[in-house]
């Protein structure tokens, strides 16, 4: 199997995120779950009893900075480094017109899919270069090829500005030891 990885999941609480979590764990990872309330991720962590040894809860909003930092903190307090941080937190709202978009979710949408995953890639990078390495995967989603469906557009938009910033970021650390990655599981 080789080396374990230390993980770190944004978003990990359920879903994707949690499925994750639980693939890493199983394949002898460690791995560091996070979620906005401590309920959340004590939630998670208790789903993952099997696990207990590997796995470690910390709650996070990705849209606050002292709070990823926390996380980052945290994780490398817990595991002695951070090999993997994979920013997966992401919301969405229902569907809604241009004319009836409600500035909370323009706002909490934008905070949390876009300047939560800006930050917690910043803080992520800063840290892994002072290790020496490690590797940032970005979770796209619907709009970030460009896709437009009629009351997706706060969530699109989110996605379709992350793909511009992780090309843009995987071009100027391409040479150093920090790897940027995205993936797009789709909706």
């Amino acid at each position: 199997m080789g080396q374990a990885q230390r993980v770190v999941i944004t978003g990990s609480t359920r879903g994707i995120g949690l499925g994750m979590a639980k693939e890493f764990l199983r394949l002898g990872h460690r791995v560091v779950v996070s979620g906005r309330s401590q309920e959340a991720v004590d939630k998670a962590v208790a789903s993952l009893a099997d696990y207990a040894s590997q796995v470690v809860g910390i709650r996070c909003n990705v849209s606050q900075g002292p709070d990823l930092q926390a996380l980052w903190d945290s994780a490398v307090a817990e595991l002695s480094g951070v090999d993997l941080w994979i920013n997966n937190a992401g919301i969405s709202h229902p569907r809604q017109r241009a004319g009836d978009m409600q500035e909370k979710d323009i706002r909490a949408v934008q905070e949390t899919n876009l300047l939560g995953m800006m930050l917690g890639t910043q803080i992520a990078a800063k840290g892994m270069q002072a290790q020496g390495g490690g590797t940032i995967y970005n979770m796209e989603g619907f709009g970030s090829n460009g896709m437009a469906i009629p009351g997706m557009s706060l969530y699109g938009a989110s996605k379709f500005a992350l793909t511009y910033f992780n090309k843009a970021l995987a071009a100027e650390l391409a040479q150093g030891p920090v790897k940027i990655c995205y993936l797009s599981p789709g909706i």
